[in-house]
């Protein structure tokens, strides 16, 4: 089974449109603040997201972060930024720390 056979097509999510797109012209630290507070959302982390750092691992070593998961974190920075994050720019990589969602939500807003 690949991403795409269990990514939710347009049809099957809203999207907000124009939620966040004052992000287009943010800097990384104010997109920093908004990816911990999609993450914390997104995977119900409460406070425990607030201490999190551009270089804090999550694949591996954040427990609420699981095969499944990925997904709906994915489906929350689409839905909070309103934008929409391509498969290719998708890897492990982009899921080992903070920052890599941070790079992955900023190369999405261009």
């Amino acid at each position: 089974m690949s991403f795409s056979d269990i990514r939710p097509t347009s049809g099957e999510l809203d999207i907000a449109t124009d939620q966040h797109s004052s992000h287009e012209l943010a800097d990384d630290s104010s997109v920093l603040e908004d990816v911990k507070s999609s993450l914390a959302q997104s995977l119900q982390l409460g406070a425990k997201a607030e201490h999190f750092t551009a270089s804090t691992r999550l694949l591996g070593e954040l427990p609420e972060l699981d095969s499944m998961a990925v997904i709906t974190v994915i489906t929350g920075l689409e839905e909070y930024f309103g934008i929409t994050i391509e498969e290719e720019d998708l890897s492990a990589e982009t899921f080992e720390t903070v920052g890599g969602l941070v790079a992955l939500v900023r190369k999405s807003l261009r």
